[in-house]
């Protein structure tokens, strides 16, 4: 652990793990990039946005009996909403990453590139991509747009910058991301994990705006801008996009006014087997569906289809 302070303010920079090369100072903001114990100051970090993560800097938890702690953030934007990506300093002081994503959690460690890697534009969902022997899937590919970070990282990070990234699966829960942000790409290999197995502490309070919580599932009636449908917020304040079933208007939740953000235009022929609003149990806690998806993708001119729904729980 070593102590300085930061230019700009002058308050007291910690650098808990020897790795990091960044951090973002809690007083001013300032991105300070570490030589030694010489800071140079490069600039304000943007504002994080607000998102509804319990994990925050100080959070520690538990991955294969080694303990943890949250000393960095990289907040990223990408398609489906915000995507957390977390530094984690172990006792031993290796660094790792927990990846936060619509409720999806995996541990990660960078590796060295095993052999030379496809280009990232000639990767395809469902394509096969071998590392260190075992052969992944391409389950997601994204081009993602970093928003902000706090904390302590290894890496150089600021708002805007694109990271192209590729997700993988193989067998076992066995988890891979590819980032080609840089040349050659950036390994990650892990495993995805279940929220509880992290037996995470220190976490805040999630609580949005205008939500009591002993008030429910709170639920908002409005007229579809796009036809005049009556449409229902189930969860206010969880909810950034809702779809009208009867035009396929996908409306913007946090605009006052709800805008209209796109629409489909093919007809919608998959109703839920789930009505939305069904309440249920699992695994001992209550849910409620307030969402649906159905989704395909397509493998060796094979299509495959599936539905998702999106569980609620207060």
């Amino acid at each position: 652990m070593k102590t300085t302070n930061c230019p700009s303010c002058g308050a007291t920079i910690t650098f808990r793990s020897a790795a990091s090369i960044l951090t973002i100072c809690d007083h001013c903001q300032s991105t300070l990039i570490r030589h030694d114990l010489n800071l140079e100051n490069v600039g304000k970090m943007a504002e994080l946005l607000p998102d509804p993560s319990p994990i925050q800097l100080g959070t520690e938890g538990i991955y294969r009996k080694s303990r943890f702690s949250v000393v960095g953030r990289i907040q990223l934007r990408y398609g489906q909403g915000i995507w957390n990506e977390w530094y984690l300093l172990f006792d031993n002081q290796r660094g790792g990453w927990l990846g936060e994503t619509l409720g999806n959690h995996a541990v990660t460690f960078l590796i060295q590139p095993p052999e030379p890697l496809p280009a990232f534009s000639e990767l395809r969902a469902g394509q096969s991509v071998t590392l260190k022997g075992r052969v992944f899937q391409v389950t997601n590919i994204e081009t993602a747009r970093c928003i902000a970070g706090e904390g302590e990282l290894p890496i150089r990070v600021g708002p805007g910058y694109d990271a192209p990234v590729v997700d993988l699966q193989a067998p076992g829960k066995v988890f891979a991301t590819l980032d080609y942000s840089e040349t050659p790409p950036l390994v990650f290999v892990g495993e995805q994990l279940r929220f509880d197995d992290l037996k995470l502490t220190r976490l805040r309070t999630v609580m949005p705006a205008g939500w009591e919580p002993d008030a429910g599932i709170q639920a908002q009636s409005f007229q579809c801008p796009g036809c005049g449908s009556s449409l229902t917020i189930r969860a206010k304040g969880h909810s950034e996009t809702l779809a009208c079933g009867t035009c396929g208007s996908i409306i913007d939740l946090t605009d006052e006014n709800f805008r209209i953000l796109s629409k489909f235009k093919a007809k919608i022929i998959h109703e839920p087997s789930i009505p939305l609003g069904t309440s249920g149990t699992l695994e001992g806690t209550s849910y409620q569906a307030i969402g649906y998806l159905r989704r395909c993708v397509t493998v060796e001119a094979v299509d495959y289809e599936w539905s998702e729904y999106l569980l609620f729980h207060r």
